[in-house]
């Protein structure tokens, strides 16, 4: 399989002629350009193109191996090129595969990828800015791309809430905002701790309800300590962020598969009210 090389100011991109950000194979049959749209779409935000019927392709494609690790992707930049992808139809589509609604996809900006059909999620710092991007095609294949960093998940609209729920990944998220609740979601049961203490400080937040998940399992720890990933995951965090808080396990295995089995909003508030509060 032919591997991949960066352009540099020397051997520029055969496609849009600048010196960074794109790539061209070994064999100099095909270029992936940050910039200028192709046929297919490919994981890091640029386009595919095939370059073995053009003929300078065997000259512009001699580029030199200088640096042999993976090139880091501009994500606001990547983010933005798969924004400009997304469709309002691919909300309804989402939204149905989900059980949600699509106004609430809608809510989380997401982009989409031509090239692997997949749902593309901006993760962002507590202060709103995309630092990461994550995946997700149809058949609930999940990956980000490569030199994401973990962030959050929430409605960029959203300038002061007294309450807010967290929970695990976007499709939670969406679920969340679905019965109305002022959602920010993780991208796992774990982390994030200092993103959602700032966002927390910027809505003004009192009171915080972390949903974990009702994993059917545990795990063992190296030292034999039994523990339940989304219930710790839960209590850790709220133990971080320092603002009156409460732990809801929900009676399904996410809050997710709770909407679609036909959850309520008057539902999650009797489960919110009877739940105990973490000091």
């Amino acid at each position: 399989m032919s591997g991949w090389r960066n352009a540099t100011h020397r051997e520029r991109c055969p496609i849009c002629d600048k010196p960074d950000w794109c790539s061209v194979s070994d064999d100099g049959a095909a270029c992936v350009c940050m910039r200028v749209e192709g046929d297919r779409q490919v994981k890091n935000g640029g386009w595919l193109h095939r370059l073995k019927d053009r003929p300078d392709a065997s000259v512009l494609c001699r580029l030199k191996r200088i640096d042999r690790r993976p090139p880091m992707v501009d994500i606001p930049r990547a983010y933005a090129a798969l924004r400009r992808r997304w469709e309002w139809r691919l909300a309804d589509g989402v939204a149905m595969s989900l059980g949600v609604s699509p106004e609430s996809v809608e809510r989380l900006s997401p982009g989409y990828c031509d090239f692997d059909r997949a749902v593309a999620y901006p993760m962002r710092s507590g202060f709103g800015t995309v630092i990461g991007i994550r995946f997700r095609d149809n058949e609930g294949n999940k990956w980000s791309v490569k030199g994401s960093r973990n962030g959050l998940f929430f409605d960029t609209a959203t300038e002061r809430a007294e309450k807010a729920v967290i929970v695990e990944g976007p499709t939670d998220t969406i679920a969340a905002l679905t019965l109305g609740l002022c959602a920010i979601g993780r991208p796992s049961c774990k982390g994030c701790h200092d993103h959602v203490a700032t966002l927390l400080m910027r809505w003004r937040t009192r009171i915080v309800t972390i949903i974990a998940d009702n994993d059917p399992y545990r795990e063992t720890e190296n030292s034999g300590r039994v523990f339940n990933p989304g219930l710790d995951g839960a209590k850790a965090l709220a133990d971080s962020i320092r603002i009156q808080s409460r732990i809801v396990v929900l009676p399904a295995k996410d809050i997710r598969a709770w909407v679609a089995g036909g959850a309520t909003r008057d539902a999650f508030d009797t489960l919110e009210k009877n739940s105990k509060s973490h000091h």
